[in-house]
């Protein structure tokens, strides 16, 4: 699913402008904490190099359109201005790069396995079939089947992997979490330390179907005075959460189907 939902950029650059105004604050509030440059804050604490079209910040020389977009935020006014232009800018943007080196299934994907041979695995929207959002109850088993297609993928092209390990805020929804095994759920911890603000991990849960949650946006804008420079992270609702298990664990629990999980409410 496109960010921002269905149709045109303009359209969804409309819908999207709660959460554009909120990324913006929180980029202005951290780079003004840290004693960090306006460009700065706009590459590294909002996911706009992104969901403009310019994939992962950093890989590789800058985009010119980014450096255009870089150069007008610079002598935009006042925040009124910097919005407008952000939103405009996203207009003129193009599709969203997938990013690089991952193995997609479905609305899941990994990277290769790290030198101790865990594996980080990845969620993205990429089923808006029948009106529905991709964790919706009429579409667990498909994720459960995108998880045990991945898992068999992993095993068979990477022997070296050992574990499967995540990290997102989407591991407090207990519609996300009936999708695993619960040796993996059971080592759910915070992250209270180097996550980044260039993707989906942190800003991903202002995101509902077919937009954003306005309400939830302007709750986070009013909760950053609250902003803690070394730990920005902690004015989020929902602080991403780190899991990790065995690789085993997960051929055993897809290979008996992957039940739902007892006793995991709403």
């Amino acid at each position: 699913m496109a960010f921002g939902g269905s149709g045109d950029r303009r359209t969804r650059a409309r819908r999207l402008l709660p959460l554009f105004d909120a990324q913006l604050r929180f980029a202005c509030a951290l780079a003004t904490a840290r004693d960090e440059t306006l460009a700065f804050a706009l590459t590294h604490y909002t996911n706009f190099h992104r969901r403009f079209g310019y994939g992962v910040a950093g890989h590789g020389a800058p985009a010119a359109g980014w450096l255009a977009y870089l150069d007008a935020a610079l002598r935009a006014r006042d925040h009124a201005q910097l919005l407008v232009l952000s939103a405009e800018h996203f207009v003129r943007g193009t599709l969203e790069q997938p990013l690089p080196g991952h193995a997609v299934f479905g609305c899941f994907s990994y990277t290769r396995p790290e030198a101790d041979g865990s594996v980080r695995i990845h969620f993205l929207d990429r089923d808006r079939r029948d009106g529905c959002g991709p964790l919706a109850a009429s579409k667990q088993a498909r994720r459960r089947a995108e998880l045990a297609r991945l898992v068999a993928a992993l095993t068979q092209a990477h022997p070296e992997a050992k574990a499967i390990r995540g990290r997102s805020w989407l591991y407090h929804r207990a519609a996300y979490r009936r999708l695993f095994p619960p040796e993996y759920l059971a080592t759910r911890t915070v992250v209270d330390a180097g996550l980044s603000f260039h993707g989906s991990g942190c800003w991903g849960q202002f995101q509902r179907h077919g937009g954003v949650d306005a309400a939830a946006c302007a709750a986070f804008v009013a909760r950053l005075p609250e902003l803690d420079a070394e730990k920005p992270w902690r004015v989020f609702p929902l602080i991403p959460l780190a899991v990790t298990a065995p690789l085993d664990a997960f051929r055993r629990h897809y290979g008996r189907g992957g039940r739902e999980l007892p006793g995991d409410g709403p």
